[in-house]
């Protein structure tokens, strides 16, 4: 039996439609990157969560690395994490969420 990895089509297809509306919106917006879709999300999962802000960053890694740094930078001697962060690549010389800890002398551990 094949498990799928990361099946992003099975999501897709069952949301299509209102997913393309989003695309849509946000290419004619022309805002791709912030912008108003950014911050209402921010707004909308900060009331969800119940908390009175919340920062959209780009990845797994980006949040990593600052909640690393929220936390005061080298005060973590060792962070868990998933071991199949970031996706399969070719023997990569840092996974891509280790390149976020070692800026800050955080030695990850893969789970």
């Amino acid at each position: 039996m094949t498990v799928p990895m990361n099946d992003l089509l099975r999501g897709f297809c069952s949301h299509r439609e209102e997913l393309l509306a989003a695309l849509v919106g946000v290419a004619e917006s022309g805002w791709y990157v912030q912008g108003p879709e950014h911050e209402a999300f921010q707004r909308e999962f900060a009331g969800f969560v119940g908390v009175g802000h919340c920062v959209g960053v780009a990845s797994g890694t980006d949040a990593l690395e600052l909640a690393i740094r929220a936390v005061g930078k080298g005060r973590l001697g060792t962070v868990l994490t998933a071991a199949n962060a970031g996706g399969p690549r070719p023997r990569p010389p840092v996974a891509p969420d280790a390149r976020s800890l070692t800026p800050t002398s955080t030695q990850p551990i893969f789970v």
